[in-house]
């Protein structure tokens, strides 16, 4: 081969060679993943590129808890009790009852008395006042009928719970007359004083006890019942202690 021919031959060859180093279409890139492709949102011109959507950065603002305070805890207030209010004793706050003390002997001006005591029980729902003398009534007879069958009917007298019996009160002296507060539940007493109808002194007198009598204390007429007060007394005459003095 001459110095042409070779000369064609060795551009073949570099020819060959170029082309060989040249991009073929499916052949990998050796600078393939050393650079990064640009970002979306590249600015070109200082312009977003078109159809790539603009970031937008929320803010959130973290708020602490609204917390209600408790209010301040506090002792319970006890409450105030009620006092009831005083008042003076009525009927309808009183109920009575009476007793002959044994023996029941009580020498006053050179007198030998006997001494049935009266008592006084708070039945109402609040305190009440006493002060002063007690009033008395007393009504029939207590005694027991006994008729011998050929006696016409009636054959006594009876009980006539509703005569009045006669009566002379006296206010005692033996204690004077002093406030008494009676709470509900509480009792007093008063007493009454009288001689024997069966004294040896004694010119007139019932032996009949009454069958019943009626108290009143001061500032209302309405009654206090009492069944079989234990008197007895001498002349009808009978002395009353003031309250709270039972002997």
């Amino acid at each position: 081969m001459g110095i042409f021919g070779g000369r064609v031959l060795g551009c073949a060859v570099l020819l060959a060679t170029l082309v060989g180093c040249s991009a073929q279409p499916g052949a990998s890139d050796p600078l393939d993943g050393q650079f990064a492709p640009p970002p979306p949102s590249t600015l070109i011109s200082g312009r977003p590129v078109a159809g790539t959507p603009t970031p937008v950065v929320s803010t959130v603002t973290s708020r602490p808890p609204t917390v209600t305070p408790r209010p301040p805890e506090t002792a319970p207030i006890a409450a105030t009790p009620t006092v009831a209010p005083i008042h003076n004793c009525a009927a309808r706050d009183l109920a009575a009852s009476s007793q002959k003390s044994s023996g029941g002997l009580f020498v006053e001006d050179d007198e030998r008395k006997w001494i049935s005591r009266v008592f006084l029980h708070n039945t109402g729902q609040s305190p009440c006042l006493l002060k002063g003398w007690p009033g008395l009534t007393l009504y029939g007879y207590d005694i027991i009928e006994i008729c011998l069958p050929e006696q016409p009917k009636p054959c006594g007298s009876g009980v006539k719970p509703n005569e009045r019996r006669p009566l002379t009160l006296v206010r005692s002296r033996v204690r004077p007359a002093s406030d008494v507060l009676l709470a509900p539940g509480q009792t007093t007493s008063f007493a009454m004083l009288w001689v024997s109808a069966f004294a040896g002194t004694c010119i007139h007198g019932d032996v009949i006890p009454p069958y019943r009598a009626e108290i009143r204390v001061p500032g209302d007429s309405h009654p206090i019942p009492l069944q079989g007060p234990a008197v007895q007394p001498c002349e009808d005459l009978i002395e009353v202690t003031t309250f709270g003095s039972g002997i």
